[in-house]
């Protein structure tokens, strides 16, 4: 039965159709590898592409960051065998947009927000939506409730605008960023602040925080006591014009230590302490 199976083995027909059979294995396998990793460069390529097309709408520090996941891309096209490497170290992961309609249409309330959210989810590339909707309060809050309830009708109102204008255009996230004033606890002077608002959509629920506060120049005091808009009160006293738009009152007054996006973009990464925790959130209240 040995020589038997020694003859079959050594048979000349046998050796072919087995080289065959193994050199269609390993081409079947060679090739199943070779789609393997062309799928992954074309899925490369397809983020790297995206991600170029987003980064034309960031600036500063998100657009710095989303170079760096370009670069990261640009490497894994080159040497695709990285992927597993970078993976690790979390490079290059994307989890897609996160939509944001804000109620302002103010640049760097719209930057401060941008910074904010990709703070708090760095894997996603952030969408913010503009609108430009009333506070339902006064144009110059003088109290504390008051810029609140001006921040949270502003969230509500972009929110509600989107819903009418692209009812299937999906968000999570709706922001509202009121500015106000209050009088200090000696009742001699104003102090400056903003709260915000940040709405999630699938739990309906709001996020709340305020900014630190400061104290407003007596001349810029009694001006808005008079019944002038702090912006406006800024630009005459200062010289300025449409101060509102660019580093605003805290720019101003600390010699832009801290300007107007910076002081936002505090406030708002504390009102998306819920969402960043929704475990310690979320849950109790869907309990």
């Amino acid at each position: 039965r040995k020589g038997g199976f020694n003859s079959f083995i050594n048979n000349s027909g046998v050796q072919l159709a087995a080289t065959f059979a193994v050199g269609a294995l390993c081409g079947s396998l060679a090739e199943r590898w070779l789609s393997r990793g062309k799928d992954r460069l074309i899925r490369i390529l397809q983020q790297q592409l995206y991600l170029r097309d987003r980064r034309q709408q960031y600036t500063g520090e998100l657009a710095d960051d989303l170079n760096k996941r370009c670069q990261v891309y640009e490497t894994l096209l080159m040497d695709p065998s990285k992927e597993a490497e970078m993976e690790d170290k979390k490079q290059h992961r994307d989890e897609g947009e996160l939509r944001v309609v804000v109620g302002s249409s103010n640049p760097c309330k719209l930057e401060a927000c941008r910074k904010a959210f990709h703070l708090a989810f760095p894997t996603r590339v952030i969408v913010t939506i503009p609108y430009t909707v009333s506070s339902g309060v006064s144009d110059q809050p003088m109290t504390d409730t008051e810029t609140r309830k001006g921040a949270q009708n502003r969230a509500r109102g972009a929110l509600e605008q989107h819903l009418k204008k692209h009812p299937n255009r999906a968000v999570e996230f709706a922001v509202g960023l009121e500015g106000g004033v209050n009088e200090s606890e000696d009742g001699g002077a104003l102090e400056c602040h903003a709260w915000m608002c940040v709405h999630h959509v699938n739990s309906n629920t709001d996020g709340f925080a305020r900014s630190g506060s400061f104290l407003l120049p007596v001349e810029v005091t009694e001006l808005v006591r008079g019944g002038m808009e702090l912006g406006s009160a800024d630009d005459k006293v200062f010289k300025r014009n449409n101060s509102g738009q660019g580093s605003g009152t805290v720019g101003i007054l600390t010699h832009n230590i801290i300007d107007r996006c910076e002081y936002y973009k505090h406030a708002l990464v504390l009102a998306l302490v819920p969402f960043v925790n929704p475990g310690l959130y979320l849950a109790k209240r869907t309990k």
